[in-house]
């Protein structure tokens, strides 16, 4: 007997679980059991995730950060010979 274990996160009501190509053709008992434990839903994935990250910044350390970012920038767009 063959086995696969996965730890599936249901979407719109359904789970989809991957099984190896030379299982086509056979029939699958599958066996579906809640756990205790609830999924965490990820934090912000775009940039959004960064708001707020320089609040307590000084206005010195600001234009410090902005110079150098400027400068990494500019050193990208110089000719290269």
């Amino acid at each position: 007997m063959s086995i696969i274990e996965q730890t599936v996160e249901p979407k719109n009501g359904a789970v989809h679980v991957d099984v190896p190509a030379e299982w086509e053709g056979y029939v699958l008992k599958v066996t579906i059991e809640r756990t205790e434990v609830r999924a965490e839903k990820p934090k912000g994935t775009g940039m959004s995730r960064f708001r707020g990250i320089f609040k307590d910044m000084s206005p010195e350390e600001r234009e410090d950060m902005d110079k150098q970012l400027t400068e990494l920038r500019n050193e990208w767009e110089r000719p290269i010979s």
